[in-house]
C-alpha cells in the first residue's frame, strides 16, 4: 500500500508547514479576542524563505507591510 506523500490541507499549506500552524494559531487567537486589532483588520500572512510578512490591506501598494526575518533560529525586526 503507498502512502500519501503529497497531502495538502484545504488551505494549500502541507500538514506540520510552520506557516499553517503560524495561519491556524492566528485564527485561533482571532476567535478568542474577536475586538483585537488582529481580529478586526485579518491581515493575511506570507512565509518566503526566512522571511515571514504581514499584510493590512488590499495590495503592498495601498496597504501596511510588517516584516519578520529569521536568522540563526532568533528573530529580527526586518
Amino acid at each position: 500500500m503507498r502512502r500519501k506523500t503529497n497531502v495538502v490541507s484545504k488551505n494549500g499549506f502541507h500538514p506540520g508547514d510552520p506557516t499553517l500552524t503560524a495561519v491556524e494559531g492566528m485564527e485561533l487567537y482571532r476567535a478568542a479576542h474577536p475586538g483585537s486589532p488582529s481580529a478586526v483588520r485579518q491581515p493575511r500572512l506570507f512565509v518566503r524563505g526566512q522571511l515571514w510578512i504581514a499584510l493590512l490591506g488590499p495590495s503592498v501598494e495601498e496597504g501596511i507591510v510588517g516584516r519578520l526575518a529569521f536568522r540563526n533560529s532568533k528573530l529580527s525586526a526586518a
